[in-house]
């Protein structure tokens, strides 16, 4: 067994082992909609309709992309 000592949060420590930083941790820029991969899911149809509150449109395009 380890002893667990620090914050959990922010940077435990594991049997002497320290652990993700997340104080300190770096978070990446999103990627401008010009350059992003179609894949990406801001283009998906389906969550766009329910943002939109379209939630039938929603619902036919999330079968579209079931049936795919």
């Amino acid at each position: 067994m380890a002893t667990i000592e620090g914050n959990a949060i922010d940077k435990p420590i594991i049997g002497d082992i320290p652990y993700n930083d997340w104080a300190n941790t770096y978070y990446a820029d999103p990627i401008p909609a010009e350059i992003a991969l179609p894949s990406d899911v801001r283009f998906r149809e389906d969550l766009i309709c329910l943002k939109r509150g379209e939630k039938g449109k929603g619902k036919v395009w999330m079968q579209n992309l079931d049936k795919k």
